[in-house]
C-alpha cells in the first residue's frame, strides 16, 4: 500500500513561519535552561520552587509541540494516517 500524497503548499508567509517556529522553539530552550537550573539548586522546596517546577514543565511542553510542528512542516503527512511503514505495526 502506498503512502497518500500530501499537496505541498508554497506561501511566502508559511516560508517565513517554518523560520519562526524554530526561532521561537530555540528561544523557549534559552529560557527553559536557566529556569531548571535554578529549580534543581534550590535547597528550600517552597511556593517559587513549585510553581517555577510548573512553568519549566508547560515550557517544555510547548517546546515539544513545535518540535513536531517543525517536524510536520519539513516532512508534511509525517503524523498522519498511512505514515507508519507497512509491516511495522
Amino acid at each position: 500500500m502506498s503512502r497518500p500524497k500530501v499537496p505541498v503548499v508554497r506561501h511566502p508567509v508559511l516560508e517565513r513561519s517554518r523560520f519562526l517556529v524554530l526561532l521561537v522553539c530555540l528561544v523557549g530552550m534559552m529560557g527553559l535552561l536557566p529556569m531548571l537550573l535554578n529549580i534543581v539548586r534550590q535547597r528550600d522546596v517552597g511556593t517559587d520552587t513549585i510553581l517555577g517546577g510548573i512553568c519549566v514543565y508547560l515550557l517544555f511542553a510547548v517546546i515539544w509541540a513545535l518540535v513536531y510542528e517543525i517536524v510536520e512542516r519539513v516532512q508534511p503527512g509525517s503524523f498522519g494516517p498511512g505514515s507508519t511503514p507497512t509491516g511495522v505495526l
